[in-house]
């Protein structure tokens, strides 16, 4: 995946050098999410390119954070339960021959 965008920043590059517009190149690529290039038109038609890519960096920033503590708080309990099915398991594993050799006898 990173090819691809390293790929697409070229040709984003080659096509603004050649006097295209940013929103407009981002639009030819096809891999970058529409709000994306929502923002970059707005920040181009209103001259305030720089204010709207600082908007869209926080809206970002907060998006990546908020789905990483999620998935930082779910580790945990996922964890305990995997552990907690394989102790079952080891008792089981243990107690089952005990249980058939008594029964049995």
């Amino acid at each position: 995946p990173f090819l691809l965008y390293k790929e697409s920043f070229k040709n984003i590059l080659s096509s603004v050098a050649g006097g295209g517009s940013l929103h407009r190149s981002f639009e030819m690529e096809k891999i970058f999410p529409s709000k994306i290039i929502a923002v970059l038109k707005v920040g181009e038609e209103s001259g305030k390119i720089e204010a709207a890519l600082s908007k869209l960096s926080r809206y970002y920033q907060n998006y990546f954070e908020t789905r990483i503590n999620v998935m930082t708080k779910l580790i945990g309990p996922i964890f305990i339960v995997c552990i907690a099915g394989f102790i079952l398991f080891i008792l089981i594993a243990v107690l089952l021959p005990i249980v058939q050799v008594n029964i049995a006898a």
